[in-house]
């Protein structure tokens, strides 16, 4: 299994390293599908919400999405929209999520929508291409505090 483990320490030094309790772990992975795709030329589709409890923060550590040249990913954290990604620019993958270089504090929830600009659903059950079978997905890791 691979380690994991998080930072705390003050002016940007690290004073120590502690491992991260099992149940305080955090994986979440959405993607669409083909009972459920992302329909064509729509706008903020919802792929992934999860609110947060406000006896606990989550403190993101990574995420990742899939990639679709015709899309945009529009994260939110606590209700704050972050520059959208789209075409050929990623934030990490489903497989090599970007890792942040501090967890990302999240006091109400993470949400992520997208927007399929192509003429198609993805996945798309008529694929004519290998792309048209690939889905919408995010991934985000983290632990509670």
């Amino acid at each position: 299994m691979v380690g994991i483990s998080y930072t705390s320490g003050s002016g940007g030094g690290f004073s120590s390293l502690r491992p991260i309790e099992p149940s305080s772990m955090f994986y979440e992975r959405r993607a669409s599908t083909l009972m459920n795709p992302v329909p064509a030329n729509t706008m903020d589709y919802e792929l992934f919400n999860h609110p947060v409890s406000q006896h606990r923060a989550l403190c993101i550590t990574a995420i990742g999405t899939s990639q679709h040249d015709m899309a945009a990913y529009n994260w939110y954290i606590d209700g704050k929209h972050f520059d959208p990604v789209s075409g050929g620019a990623t934030v990490g993958t489903i497989r090599d999520p970007l890792k942040f270089p501090a967890p990302i504090k999240v006091r109400s929830g993470i949400q992520l929508l997208v927007s399929n600009y192509d003429v198609k659903p993805y996945p798309n059950p008529e694929a004519s291409s290998v792309s048209d079978s690939i889905p919408f997905e995010c991934v985000v890791i983290g632990y509670w505090e």
